[in-house]
């Protein structure tokens, strides 16, 4: 590891044993270096080494003799399509509504004549 990036780590919070820690996970794997970087704790470093290890261990679950159709059918894309094309079209005709009734709104401030506010105000008074 090199100072800058020692010092970069310094700057984020990290403690000496903590970039000693990094330094002894980065030899393995050099991706720790950049995730310590973004400012994630050496537990959540830890945790994710200990993650990737456990991943490349257990072996592939998919025999070499199932085809990809039998247990995973892929989706109908057409269907997929017309049904969220269906809801656009949709939400378009709603919006278009919404539109044309704001568009007849009045949405002038109603404005009361001087004279009756005054005279409101002189009624109260008396």
């Amino acid at each position: 590891m090199k100072i800058s990036e020692m010092l970069t780590l310094a700057t984020k919070g990290y403690s000496a044993a903590d970039i000693k820690a990094v330094a002894e996970l980065s030899k393995e794997t050099p991706e720790v270096l950049e995730l310590a970087k973004t400012g994630l704790k050496v537990s959540d470093l830890n945790d994710l080494v200990a993650l990737a290890d456990a991943g490349e261990a257990e072996p592939d679950t998919k025999g070499a003799s199932q085809e990809p159709g039998e247990s995973d059918p892929t989706p109908d894309y057409k269907t997929l399509y017309e049904d969220q094309k269906k809801k656009i079209e949709e939400l378009e005709a709603t919006v278009s509504k919404i539109q044309k009734d704001n568009a007849r709104k009045d949405n002038s401030d109603h404005v009361d004549d001087p004279t009756d506010v005054l005279a409101d105000i002189m009624k109260e008074c008396t």
